[in-house]
């Protein structure tokens, strides 16, 4: 990894570019050639890892003082990194490392309510199953780290595409314990509309993330680094037909739920103007607002989203839509 992209070395042999984005794989002509990583399926089935999970952390924490690099990790839960909670709305992937830090990697796609909160939670979680029965444990428990990609931005955040949280004072900002850490990337602060534009490693990682599904070859993929590793995990001609029935699901039921939120949210905010028009603007606004979540709500409700999801997307309660 290097610190600029423009210190990057190219691959030598780069594949074709074709007007069209989708190649063709087996019996489906119009799938692309990479999975889209936006989905449970595709996350985990590459971020699941060792290997790219290893070097993904390592970026990430690159320039943290005293950060040593993972050299190897072990999934918590071998068989919960392949389950998604909810309806596939929230995506985890639990480990600890070889020096005993352990970290939670989330892919959250849809605005939640009290997000900041449930992120709290989990690293609280992590915490206490680390505890041990007797008056002998002296509550030296491993260090846990939270890494929340975020598909939507989230006001409290603010502007940037990465913000760095842990438990310090008001006043002077010291630290006053190494053994929690938030990471929060919001996605579409990303600011870049093409990879040269990315200014950094970290940068090309969240932009391969988001746009690989769309992309013929990878131009940055030298090989045996990290953008390599995901090229190749993320090939769809590589999937068995099993993984190949589970992807194609998930990818049209991720599809089917951006579909039904955006329609949503553009029916409330068009009702809410609608009715704002006779008393004034402001009042227009905030009843779009209501009502773009209402018919959030509602749609999900028909799609089957059990009601404590609908409570942290939209913050309504059951009989309020």
């Amino acid at each position: 990894m290097v610190k600029s992209a423009k210190k990057l070395i190219f691959a030598k042999t780069i594949l074709p570019h074709d007007s069209n984005s989708m190649v063709k794989n087996g019996s489906n002509p119009t799938i692309s050639r990479y999975l889209n990583l936006m989905t449970d399926f595709g996350f985990k089935f590459v971020f699941g890892r060792e290997d790219v999970l290893i070097d993904f952390i390592n970026e990430t924490l690159r320039d943290e003082p005293g950060f040593e690099p993972v050299t190897s990790l072990e999934f918590l839960d071998k068989e919960a990194k392949r389950l998604r909670e909810e309806r596939g709305v929230v995506y985890d992937l639990m480990c600890t490392t070889d020096s005993g830090k352990r970290f939670i990697i989330e892919m959250q796609r849809d605005n939640q309510a009290y997000f900041i909160n449930r992120s709290l939670y989990y690293v609280a979680k992590s915490i206490v199953a680390q505890g041990e029965k007797g008056r002998a444990w002296k509550f030296d428990f491993d260090a846990v780290y939270i890494i929340a990609l975020l598909d939507f931005k989230y006001p409290v955040l603010g502007p940037k595409l990465r913000t760095d949280a842990m438990i310090c004072t008001l006043d002077t900002h010291q630290p006053l314990t190494d053994r929690v850490r938030f990471i929060y990337i919001q996605m579409p602060n990303l600011g870049a509309d093409d990879w040269r534009d990315c200014k950094s490693d970290f940068e090309l990682i969240i932009y391969l993330i988001k746009n690989i599904e769309n992309m013929q070859a990878i131009p940055f993929a030298t090989p045996g680094t990290l953008f390599d590793k995901i090229g190749n995990y993320a090939e769809y001609a590589a999937l068995s037909d099993d993984e190949r029935i589970e992807y194609d699901f998930n990818l049209q039921g991720y599809r089917d739920q951006v579909n039904t939120i955006d329609y949503a949210r553009e029916e409330g905010l068009a009702r809410g103007r609608q009715e704002g028009i006779g008393i004034g603007r402001q009042e227009g606004i905030g009843i779009g607002r209501k009502e773009e979540q209402i018919a959030i709500a509602r749609s999900l409700k028909a799609l089957g989203v059990s009601d404590s999801v609908i409570l942290k997307s939209t913050g309504l309660r059951p009989g309020s839509y």
